[in-house]
């Protein structure tokens, strides 16, 4: 139907909206492209490389970049508020309750408040020995990452400090599933679901508040 060039390539999911396309690529570039035409309506260069889609949050998209920072950028393709991070920033947001929630490249998490002047940091942490590229799992009392050391961390959600952790023995890059009794009727508990990129341990399923292995499934 239409086609839109870029210059390098796209890793991350575009996110559609309101008949408006949002693509990051990896040329620097985020892109606003009409849905049914493939118009392009703009770009903004956010200075590195972009892995992750866009959050649309309150009538702003919220995206980070390997240019170590985090940015609020308005739906007309302005730069409005950025926040400068220890190393790139692959994964896609998470926001409840007007706080940000990310994790970066070497194992930092950001809990960033937002509000109309930009970001406030809540707390910052490096919790893992290597990328955070999965995106955030909030809940009402934890914060939970998983990175490709390996390991799946529980956060206080307050404060950033580490409740729990597990370890897979395998590198997690892929964002996390959550199921709850309301999707299945036979659990009891709400359950965390994270693949690794190992065949032998291709699918964990933890306890979403308590952390402890439900079940493991291997190819």
């Amino acid at each position: 139907v239409w086609t839109l060039d870029t210059e390098r390539g796209v890793w991350s999911e575009p996110l559609l909206a309101d008949g408006v396309l949002y693509v990051g690529s990896m040329d620097h570039n985020l892109y606003a492209v009409n849905a049914e035409t493939g118009e392009e309506l703009w770009r903004v260069d956010l200075g590195g490389a972009i892995a992750d889609t866009p959050v649309l949050y309150d009538g702003n998209l919220y995206i980070g970049s390997f240019a170590r920072k985090i940015f609020r950028i308005s739906l007309d393709g302005q730069i409005t508020a950025e926040y400068s991070t220890t190393e790139w920033v692959w994964g896609t947001p998470a926001i409840v309750d007007d706080t940000l929630y990310v994790g970066d490249a070497g194992g930092w998490v950001y809990a960033l408040g937002l509000s109309a002047d930009g970001f406030t940091p809540v707390w910052s942490r490096q919790v893992a020995g290597r990328v955070i590229r999965a995106t955030p799992v909030v809940t009402e009392a934890s914060v939970i990452v998983a990175s490709r050391d390996h390991k799946v961390y529980w956060l206080e959600r307050a404060t950033g400090a580490e409740v729990r952790q597990q370890n897979t023995d395998a590198e997690i890059l892929s964002d996390m599933l959550v199921i709850t009794p309301e999707d299945n009727a036979e659990l009891r508990e709400s359950l965390l679901i994270v693949s690794t990129m190992a065949n032998d341990k291709l699918l964990f399923a933890f306890s979403l508040d308590s952390g402890d292995l439900r079940w493991r499934y291997a190819r």
